[in-house]
């Protein structure tokens, strides 16, 4: 079980992540789906908790598959279909612990279940009505927030990707770079450069056009994260280079090796799903890990 820590940002509204979660905590189960890319996704589980001294919420996010799914298999005997009433579907877990005090969230990467971009979208459109909007932002390594942090000026952000392995969604996301992306898939080519110079911004805080790149890339990178064979990955590299001073020379980050994640192994049951206790033990484990970074 892989895990990522996002820094929770609000954007707008006064209402906390706590105010949100107890209204979500106050709906019956039906009142909580909500539709995200054609599935009804929805927080199921929530625990209130105190982790090392901070109050923390631990959350179970639901992804539903209610049109198709997997069979019943065997080493030994041919694939059955399951047994489910006209109102079952299949499920994908997804863990995630808020940290209430100092605005972080981790949360479990599931391969096939609803991903930190999905739980973002949800808290913000939960409640119809409500004025509030969170941004989970991806962390990096101390060691390089610090670096970046540091720096005055960010001149370029490069990223080397693979056209071919970009769902319709990530190119979405990607608009920006739509036309060399869409120009390197047309020409068959394995994978592309990307250099966007003279970003805008001192230290950290870039342009709100090209954070979102970033952070749609930083997301991306979470899924690649999964892929054992490199050579499957959509981001092949993602750097940014920059200086502390007009006069110092330039930096260079590597902004995928700089990425905060756990890595646990758990052991499934009877029913091969790994038990919601153990996936909140671990983000829990990996709260304490990461105080230095969250606090």
């Amino acid at each position: 079980m892989k895990t990522h820590l996002y820094k929770v940002q609000q954007i707008d509204g006064s209402r906390t992540i706590k105010e949100l979660l107890d209204i979500i905590g106050s709906k019956a189960l039906i009142d909580r789906n909500r539709d995200l890319n054609g599935h009804d996704n929805r927080i199921e589980n929530i625990d209130y908790i105190s982790n090392d001294g901070a109050d923390c919420v631990l959350v179970n996010f639901v992804k539903l598959r209610m049109d198709h799914g997997p069979g019943r298999g065997a080493l030994n005997a041919p694939t059955e279909s399951f047994k489910l009433k006209k109102n079952e579907g299949f499920a994908e877990e997804t863990a995630a612990l808020f940290d209430l005090d100092h605005r972080h969230v981790i949360v479990e990467y599931n391969h096939h279940g609803a991903r930190a971009t999905a739980l973002e979208d949800y808290v913000n459109r939960i409640v119809p009505t409500m004025d509030e909007k969170f941004e989970f932002l991806p962390r990096l390594d101390e060691k390089v927030m610090d670096r970046l942090g540091r720096m005055q000026t960010l001149s370029k952000l490069e990223v080397k990707v693979a056209p071919q392995k970009l769902t319709a969604t990530d190119k979405h996301k990607l608009l920006s770079l739509s036309q060399a992306i869409n120009f390197a898939e047309t020409a068959d080519a394995p994978s592309v450069t990307i250099t966007l110079g003279g970003l805008p911004g001192i230290g950290a805080a870039l342009n709100d056009k090209a954070w979102a790149i970033l952070k749609a890339l930083t997301d991306r990178v979470s899924e690649d994260d999964q892929i054992a064979d490199e050579r499957d990955r959509a981001i092949k590299s993602l750097k940014v280079v920059g200086k502390e001073r007009s006069d110092a020379p330039a930096e260079l980050l590597d902004l995928i090796k700089g990425r905060v994640y756990g890595d646990h192994d758990l052991v499934a049951g009877s029913d091969r799903r790994f038990a919601l206790a153990d996936r909140w033990d671990a983000l829990k484990r990996d709260h304490l890990k990461w105080r230095r970074l969250i606090r």
